[in-house]
């Protein structure tokens, strides 16, 4: 099975030698990060461009039985990047800005899984732990604050729709530059996307609560250097005058994490 995500992209990867997964596979890239062993395989990810009148920079991302498993599929499970491509075209249905699919593909070789995803670099943007360090010695306060309400934003916008992010840490948000023109209403929302779905799946609406206070909880604990006054404003603003589901006690214990993880912060410095 394999995809380019339409005729064009499958052109120009063509004309470059790059047209089906032997090829891509056979590749010869530096490994943009350390390859990632587990699941009794690996996966790994690089970077390359295709040359022309518009060089095409893209990520290229390889496994090897790095498999998840399944109801459907319990024993040998299937790649994690399939699932990944499905919740990017998920997200994508929604309006959820993320990164932008060029292909997909798995085959199984000599009893191995094998699969490989294609996605457009995103050039003009930076990870939120980034743009947060330059935002705080660079810009005004109203400039993080549009900024951290539109990323509230889109996090409300995919929990109402019924989706958990489940790896939301703030190097998978990325923001635009600081060039990018910075706004809170919803034409400009594309200034966040989020990455790294892997994980992210469905719940069903008795788990609302629950996977809501999961995805924010795990935001604030990988969030540490970031000001105890910009997270309280996120969180304000995620909850906002409309509230979700049990949205008061959850605003309430959310805060109360907050002023606990603050007080623990100051506690380490002091010691």
């Amino acid at each position: 099975m394999e995809f380019f995500f339409n005729e064009t992209i499958a052109s120009r990867f063509t004309k470059q030698g790059l047209g089906d997964f032997a090829s891509l596979w056979d590749l010869k890239l530096e490994w943009f990060e350390p390859v990632n062993e587990r699941r009794n395989g690996w996966s790994g990810v690089a970077r390359h461009t295709l040359l022309g009148d518009q060089p095409l920079q893209f990520f290229i991302k390889r496994q090897q039985n790095h498999n998840t498993r399944q109801l459907i599929h319990p024993i040998r499970g299937v790649p994690t990047f399939r699932r990944e491509y499905h919740n990017i075209q998920m997200f994508r249905s929604y309006g959820i800005h993320t990164l932008t699919p060029l292909y997909y593909g798995e085959r199984r070789v000599d009893g191995n899984d094998q699969a490989i995803l294609i996605t457009r670099a995103l050039n003009g943007y930076e990870n939120l732990f980034d743009w947060y360090y330059n935002a705080v010695i660079s810009q005004p306060e109203e400039a993080i604050n549009a900024v951290l309400a539109v990323i509230a934003q889109v996090v409300r916008k995919l929990h109402d729709q019924g989706i958990a992010h489940y790896c939301l840490y703030p190097n998978h948000i990325f923001v635009r530059t600081p060039d990018a023109k910075i706004s809170g209403q919803d034409q400009d929302i594309e200034i966040i996307r989020l990455i790294d779905l892997e994980k992210a799946r469905r719940f069903s609406l008795p788990f609302s609560y629950i996977r809501r206070f999961k995805d924010l909880e795990c935001f604030m604990r990988h969030a540490r250097c970031f000001s105890f006054t910009h997270i309280r404003y996120l969180l304000d603003c995620y909850f906002g005058d409309d509230m979700v589901p049990s949205g008061q006690r959850l605003h309430r214990k959310m805060l109360k994490a907050l002023v606990a993880q603050q007080a623990e912060r100051l506690s380490f410095y002091q010691d």
